[in-house]
Formats: structure tokens, C-alpha cells, sequence
């Protein structure tokens, strides 16, 4: 037997079917939980839409089809404690959903203003960006808004650990690959830009995951994630997401602000 794992880089762009990218994999049920990676794929390959409302119509399938697959996804699924009014993650998800209704980013952070340099905890702890920053901030509106809202809403996730588990449904996770090559003693900055240095940076971490006595990829899938710093995160995601399953994916402390696996 063994587990569905599914790593997403997210983007909240105009056009994300290039920038959102999926890795599939299967995590062993035996007691060496080994992760297999089957594929490394952008949406444009798995989609057949292009615009950002369709794309994520069709991610949100992929994800409400997987069954009990387990996900991560590198976005912040809720802001700081100070910006939010509510101690029930649910609750402020549904507040959100329902403040930006049929609005766009400009309306970002509206209610929820605060600093740009506002963290939650678990920023603090894995050195995440604010979810208020311009880094991040298409990320947060469009996933909480358009992936995890309808997702909740119609009762077919979990989204760990502010919900109970459910093991007849799919795991949502939030991943950050940053702090999961961090923890590897790989780069967790300096390999997404253009350039041949970042590109040497994006093959150390590849083949720094495909040496990992808990994964096995083939190369061809490691060049993909090589050409692409989306394709790497997407990677490096579901690697965090067998090592949540590994480290145990209960966590007594369900903050409404969340909690990154790395």
C-alpha cells in the first residue's frame, strides 16, 4: 500500500498555466516510507486552461479527485493573529472569502491591513515572508479565496492542522520550500533567478533531493525541475509532504494563523 503525495507551486498570476507546477508521487506505507516520484509537470502540461480563474477551477478538481492523497501547497493559508478578529481558522477563512468577493488584488489587504512586515509564528520560526508582502500577496488572496475556500466550504479537505484528519479525503498541507532546503543544507535562496549561478544552485538541491535515501526520481524529471525554479518548489514540496508524514502530521497547537510543514 501507499499514500498519494502531490507537491503544487502555486501562483495567483493573470496566467499561471506556465507557473503553476505538480509533482506526483506515492509514499510507501512500510515502515521506511519511501517517497516515488512519478511526475514533474506544469498545469499548461495537466490543464486545458490558461486564464487564472480556470486554471484553478481545474487544480481544485485535481485536488477534490485525489482521494486521501496528502498536499502541500507554498502559500500562507491565513495572515498574522494580529490582523485577524477571530480564533477559529474556518471562520476567518470563510470572513476572507466572503470580504474580497467579486473583488481583485487591489482590495488586498483591505480589512486585514497591517504591516507589510506582519508574520505569523510560524514565519517567525521557518523564516517566511509576511503574508501581506508584495512577494507573496497573489499567492494568499487567490489560494485562500479560490483554492482552499470552495474546498473547505463544500467539505471535501482537510486542511492540516486546523482541521481533524479525515482519512477518506485529501490532506491539505502548506509547504515552503525554502525552509525544507534549508533544512537539507541545501540553497534556499539564490536559485531562482535566470542566470548559470542559479541554475548550478537549482542542480545541487535536485540532485541533492534525488540522493535523499528517502526519494527516488528519475534524471529526466530532475532536469525538468533543474530548468525551472516552479518545477524545483513543486519538488522540493512533496518531498516536505513525506517528511510531514514521516515526523507525524498531528500537531497539538491549531493556531488560526496556521503552521508550515517543512
Amino acid at each position: 500500500m501507499s499514500t498519494k503525495v502531490y507537491g503544487i507551486d502555486f501562483s495567483g498570476s493573470k496566467s499561471p498555466s506556465q507557473k503553476i507546477w505538480i509533482t506526483e508521487a506515492s509514499l510507501t506505507d512500510s515502515s521506511d516510507q519511501h517517497l516515488h516520484v512519478q511526475d514533474v509537470s506544469a498545469a499548461a502540461e495537466l490543464f486545458s486552461a490558461t486564464h487564472r480563474s480556470e486554471v484553478l477551477t481545474e487544480l481544485r478538481d485535481l485536488i477534490r479527485r485525489s482521494d486521501a492523497a496528502v498536499i502541500g501547497l507554498d502559500f500562507p493559508f491565513s495572515l498574522s493573529q494580529s490582523s485577524i478578529s477571530t480564533e477559529d481558522w474556518e471562520d476567518f477563512l470563510e470572513g476572507f472569502a466572503s470580504n474580497f468577493n467579486n473583488q481583485d488584488i487591489d482590495a488586498y489587504p483591505g480589512p486585514y491591513e497591517s504591516d507589510e512586515e506582519s508574520r505569523r509564528e510560524t514565519d517567525f520560526r521557518f523564516g517566511g515572508q509576511s503574508p501581506m508582502s508584495p512577494q507573496v500577496r497573489y499567492q494568499v488572496f487567490y489560494g485562500l479565496r479560490d483554492v482552499l475556500h470552495p474546498l473547505v466550504t463544500d467539505d471535501e479537505v482537510r486542511v492540516l492542522p486546523m482541521q481533524n484528519r479525515d482519512s477518506t479525503k485529501p490532506s491539505v498541507l502548506e509547504v515552503y520550500p525554502a525552509a525544507t532546503f534549508g533544512a537539507e543544507r541545501l540553497y534556499r535562496i539564490g536559485y531562482k533567478e535566470n542566470t548559470k549561478q542559479s541554475q548550478d544552485r537549482r542542480r545541487v538541491n535536485a540532485e541533492g533531493l534525488q540522493s535523499h535515501e528517502n526519494l527516488s526520481i528519475e534524471d529526466d524529471l530532475v532536469e525538468k525541475a533543474i530548468q525551472s525554479d516552479d518545477a524545483l518548489d513543486s519538488l522540493c514540496a512533496a518531498f516536505a509532504v513525506s517528511r510531514a508524514i514521516r515526523e507525524g502530521l498531528n500537531r497539538e497547537q491549531k493556531s488560526v494563523e496556521g503552521h508550515i510543514f517543512a
